[in-house]
């Protein structure tokens, strides 16, 4: 099972959501030990991850690298 990208509002609402049924971003997203991706390479794939709006610039950044 892949992940769910989901963008919420601030009070947790969603507001647009995708599906990685084939786990594709798995195989695309760097490793915890890269420090050159501050926010990708923290996602956790047997929970939750939260980016708030701070880290939106960076992990928009980053999206574009992979």
């Amino acid at each position: 099972m892949g992940l769910e990208i989901c963008l919420q509002d601030e009070q947790g609402a969603r507001i647009d959501s995708a599906e990685d049924p084939t786990n594709t971003l798995h195989r695309l997203l760097p490793s915890p030990e890269d420090p050159t991706f501050r926010c990708l390479s923290r996602v956790d794939w047997y929970g939750d991850t939260v980016f708030n709006q701070r880290q939106a610039e960076d992990l928009l950044e980053e999206i574009g690298r992979i």
